[in-house]
């Protein structure tokens, strides 16, 4: 009996609570962006009394007392404990094993082989590298193409059972294979190096989708023994003179979509014993259209130290970022263009500066944007 009264009484105490907080606003708390317009007032209007009852509910739900704690309850409970990602209207997030997320769009669908090249597009493909690189070669100029790999194909161990491969073969592995075949040493997809390294090293971030600094120092260290072998007397023996640390990172791209913002990881760091290369100023080539980080268009270095004469051109995207520091201290001057994932032509660019190298970095979700 007394179990019976004292779970009645805990039972009304929950329902009085909100009021009596809402009433004497003894405690208040900051209501949580829901990316929506709240409903904050109710208005009786007596000519259309069909929408009262659906606007008082959803007056009620968005002013209740303890609206925010118990969203973020809720949130913990499906993050924590169903291991399922806390938003409600999408899949946007993927819980992975060792604390690791995943962004689940397009690098889903690709990981799943739900999306791979029709027969056409690799001809359009090769059809628009043939149109460059007759336009290099006439100039004297050698190019280079990475893809960089998403972190489901690189820590596929730590995806949940439930992300499934549907064929060996993804979208950029199609492309290596049909490019390489006249050009052996033209992409680079290292998928597989990466990996490796991965079984026992944290190349990725955990709570955002790109590569960090010891991903991109692997990448662009495989990238320029591709290049020795193209180019003769290139010394890059300046990558082996590296310090490595670890910093604490708080946030990033995934970790606010699950609504996690204030979540911090150990990250590695590469730094350069000594670093001579420098940024210097810009040529002030005119950013593309509607490309929303204006300021991160163009970046341009020198290294007078370099034993690498060559001027290099680097079309790239934002997993080109933390390859900057690396491609910039291996030649004397290079620049860096973000066009805004459409890895162009950019001749214009080609014009003006006169590289002896390009080398385009593309993240491999945005391939299929050199051909639209």
């Amino acid at each position: 009996m007394v179990n019976r009264y004292f779970f009645i009484t805990v039972f009304l105490l929950l329902l009085l609570a909100p009021m009596v907080n809402d009433s004497f606003s003894i405690v208040q708390f900051e209501r949580a962006d829901e990316n929506r317009v709240f409903h904050d007032s109710l208005v009786f209007n007596i000519q259309k009394l069909d929408n009262f009852p659906s606007d008082c509910e959803n007056y009620l739900a968005d002013n209740f007392s303890f609206r925010t704690p118990f969203i973020q309850l809720y949130k913990d409970i499906k993050l924590t404990v169903l291991h399922v990602a806390p938003s409600d209207n999408d899949e946007s997030v993927i819980i992975g094993s060792d604390q690791r997320f995943f962004i689940a769009s397009e690098e889903k669908k690709l990981y799943e082989r739900e999306q791979i090249l029709s027969d056409t597009q690799l001809d359009s493909f090769q059809a628009e590298w043939k149109i460059r690189k007759t336009y290099f070669k006439k100039r004297g100029i050698k190019s280079f193409f990475m893809i960089a790999p998403s972190a489901l194909e690189v820590y596929a161990h730590n995806l949940p059972f439930n992300v499934q491969k549907l064929a060996p073969n993804n979208l950029s592995m199609q492309l290596q294979k049909r490019l390489n075949k006249k050009d052996p040493n033209f992409v680079l997809y290292p998928l597989k190096y990466l990996k490796d390294k991965s079984e026992n090293e944290n190349l990725y971030f955990k709570l955002d989708n790109h590569w960090n600094q010891l991903g991109a120092y692997y990448a662009t260290n495989e990238l320029l023994k591709v290049i020795k072998k193209q180019i003769k007397n290139t010394n890059f023996t300046f990558m082996k003179q590296v310090k490595l640390t670890v910093e604490e990172k708080k946030g990033g791209y995934l970790a606010t979509l699950i609504g996690k913002p204030n979540y911090t990881e150990n990250v590695p760091i590469i730094r350069f014993t000594k670093q001579t290369s420098r940024e210097i100023e810009k040529f002030g080539f005119p950013v593309t259209a509607g490309f929303p980080y204006p300021a991160n268009y163009e970046r341009h270095f020198i290294n007078p130290s370099s034993n690498n004469k060559q001027r290099v051109l680097i079309i790239r995207d934002s997993f080109g970022d933390d390859c900057v520091p690396f491609i910039a201290e291996a030649f004397s001057e290079t620049l860096f263009i973000f066009d805004g994932w459409k890895y162009g032509f950019n001749k214009e660019i080609i014009e003006q500066y006169k590289p002896d190298i390009i080398i385009y970095i593309m993240y491999e979700v945005h391939t299929l944007n050199f051909i639209r």
